[in-house]
């Protein structure tokens, strides 16, 4: 085994000609001020988040709002569904679990879901430096490296929004890896490299980000752990075990990578070549390592979605081109001097090669979220090139700390301010049309949020806006269309739904939200031809066959519809409205004992205030025609919550009802 490198052993050596024991033990206690330090002021600056709500209308609707297995909390039924679901585009089963937790922990409160964030980024923080000092041996160093990766603005769409989870609670199990890394690669032994596997392993059920780590852990070998010859020769057979040392890793980062490709091309957000060709993706990758470099060095006018663009200039690929090669030659030439920079170079280069867009996921060019992890190589490189600069003078080490603590500053300040932007996605969403250009999107989402709180005049001319920067782009199509229904335009929403079929003809949300319109027109037929086409195109679509099932009850098919709604439950046995619709079909069909049975697993199944799901169970039962029953259920309410008490007389409860909540259908929105 190669000894660490020189840097490392002169800093080892320094720290040891400071003398006494009690100059060591004032240096530790320094340490464990920093420690705390350093924590107090990461979790101050991304304190905001605890005030923050759930991003409704981008995936946190997806992760936690709607999604039934999750808003239950932590079960034995929801971590089977963790384990064998690709819901929302990942396998992440970890994530989910932890989803859960924050559900039986805080109920749907957003505050505790951001704080669970924030605590796992504190912790993430000081793994960082506890990972990096101990290998390193220089501390100062070490700890700038940390600070930059716990205060830079860049890294708060990973904190602040809550579907992130996966991005912070990857990262923990990452930094734990790598310290029990350093430990196996000081001692190798059998138990410690099994340590090492097991937490590669949590790593990537959180999410498939950190399937790079056998290379970030080649590079550690070269420096600052020292496993590797510096010449780079891999002649000598000490070199090429530490590559075969890496197989088990590289076989599960294989297999990690099989199934995320097959489940988000099953949920196709995978863009085909077709779509976005090779030349666009190289083009797009290059801007995109220049341009995380540009926010990391000037971190303003952050988005949550940076628009894909239309063409690329020339200049600015060839420009971003050279940048790269040079800072790669300059790495390559200083690997003996400066190992570090290599080290931090290709530390950045390789993490961001799952998200780089070379496989296109999503429509958009960057995003902050994917330096949460290559960012720590650029710091580790910025840290070590300003102390190596500061240290040949004390003129130096003055300057150095006043531009530590200044630059340190203005990122705790822009982190606190980026934090306000994610309040909610009114707030997000109209920041980004703000500082971004021609972002469709934007437009789109903020739309939608405007429509979800009854704006619907404001949130169509946005849907307007963003068919005019993307015409005939399906999504905007399909949430204008849905606009136009909730102002009573029914016929020009169908004009919508009609015309973004015309643009996908497989739009099994365009069928879905076309039978819709068509359902409300009384059109029933037509309806169900609708759903029809949208279950031929994806059969596993649950909302289109609930909506079929409601449509044959409306043409007294009920055994159909029955039937229908069995299926749907098969598909998505902790979704409640397909439950309730067959309770409902069940009682008109006069199978109530049965029905009976579904109403209560309804109940069950619903997540919020019991008393109000039994009320709105009397009032559905009420409304088919069966008072006794009904007036159970009337019963069971009033006695959980004395506001139910007037349901208890059927009368009152008829005067005072609102509609009865069965059948349950579902548009497609698509934000």
């Amino acid at each position: 085994m190669i000894s660490p490198n020189s840097e490392t052993q002169s800093s080892r050596d320094g720290e040891r000609r400071h003398g006494s024991v009690a100059q060591a033990g004032a240096l530790g206690k320094g340490r464990l001020l920093l420690y705390v330090f350093l924590g107090l002021a990461v979790f101050i600056s991304y304190y905001p988040t605890h005030g923050n709500g759930f991003i409704d209308q981008f995936d946190d609707v997806h992760y936690v709002l709607e999604n039934p297995a999750v808003r239950r909390g932590l079960t034995w039924e929801g971590i089977g569904w963790a384990f064998t679901t690709g819901h929302a585009a990942n396998w992440h089963p970890l994530t989910w679990v932890s989803h859960m937790v924050d559900c039986s922990l805080y109920g749907m409160n957003p505050g505790g879901h951001h704080l669970t964030n924030l605590l796992l980024h504190v912790s993430n923080t000081l793994l960082l430096l506890v990972f990096l000092s101990s290998a390193t041996g220089a501390f100062w160093r070490s700890a700038l490296v940390a600070c930059l990766f716990g205060l830079h603005p860049l890294h708060v769409e990973s904190v602040a929004w809550i579907s992130e989870r996966k991005d912070v609670l990857c990262t923990f199990f990452f930094l734990l890896m790598l310290i029990g890394y350093r430990r196996y690669a000081g001692r190798p032994t059998f138990g410690r490299y099994t340590a090492v596997l097991i937490l590669f392993v949590l790593g990537l059920l959180s999410k498939p980000m950190i399937v790079t780590a056998p290379f970030v852990l080649l590079l550690l070998d070269y420096w600052p752990l020292g496993r590797i010859r510096r010449d780079l020769r891999w002649s000598h057979a000490s070199n090429l075990l530490l590559i075969v040392e890496k197989l088990p890793l590289l076989v599960l980062s294989a297999a990690s990578c099989l199934i995320t490709v097959q489940v988000q091309s099953a949920w196709h957000a995978v863009a085909p070549v077709g779509v976005v060709s090779v030349v666009s993706r190289l083009a797009n990758a290059l801007l995109a390592y220049v341009g995380y470099l540009g926010k990391m060095v000037w971190p303003v006018n952050l988005s949550v979605l940076y628009p894909y663009p239309a063409q690329f200039s020339a200049i600015a690929v060839v420009g971003a081109s050279a940048i790269v090669t040079v800072l790669t030659i300059l790495a390559l030439l200083l690997r003996r001097r400066a190992p570090w920079f290599i080290v931090g170079w290709l530390w950045y280069l390789g993490t961001l090669v799952p998200v780089i867009g070379l496989v296109q996921v999503g429509s958009q060019a960057m995003a902050d979220r994917y330096t949460y992890i290559p960012g720590i190589g650029i710091g580790l490189v910025v840290s070590w090139v300003v102390f190596t600069a500061a240290r040949r003078s004390r003129l130096g080490r003055v300057a150095l700390a006043c531009g530590v603590a200044g630059v340190l500053t203005a990122c705790s300040v822009l982190t606190w301010s980026q934090c306000g932007v994610w309040m909610d996605s009114e707030s997000l969403f109209r920041h980004a049309i703000l500082v971004t250009q021609n972002n469709y999107i934007a437009h789109n989402t903020y739309a939608v949020a405007l429509m979800g709180r009854g704006q619907l005049d404001s949130a169509f001319a946005h849907f307007e806006e963003a068919n005019r920067i993307r015409p005939n782009e399906t999504r905007v199509l399909l949430n204008t269309g849905i606009v136009l229904e909730k102002m009573g335009r029914v016929d020009e929403a169908i004009d919508r739904y009609q015309h973004a079929i015309a643009v996908e003809p497989d739009s099994w949300r365009a069928f879905n939200n076309l039978g819709l319109a068509y359902a409300r027109k009384n059109a029933v037929d037509s309806a169900i031809a609708c759903y029809k086409r949208a279950l031929e195109y994806n059969g596993g679509c649950w909302e289109a066959r609930n909506n079929l099932g409601n449509a044959l009850v409306r043409t007294g098919q009920l055994d159909e519809a029955i039937a229908c709604f069995t299926e749907v439950i098969s598909l998505e046995p902790l979704q409640p409205s397909p439950v309730l619709n067959r309770a409902c079909a069940l009682v008109s069909r006069g199978r109530v004992a049965e029905a009976k049975q579904d109403f209560e697993r309804f109940i069950s199944l619903q997540v919020g205030d019991h008393a109000d799901r039994l009320y709105r169970v009397g009032m559905a039962l009420d409304a088919l025609g069966q008072p006794a029953l009904a007036g159970e259920y009337f019963a069971r309410a009033a006695v959980e919550n004395p506001l139910y008490r007037a349901a208890d007389s059927l009368n009152g409860a008829r005067s005072a009802a609102p509609a009865a909540p069965c059948p349950s259908s579902s548009s497609e929105e698509a934000p």
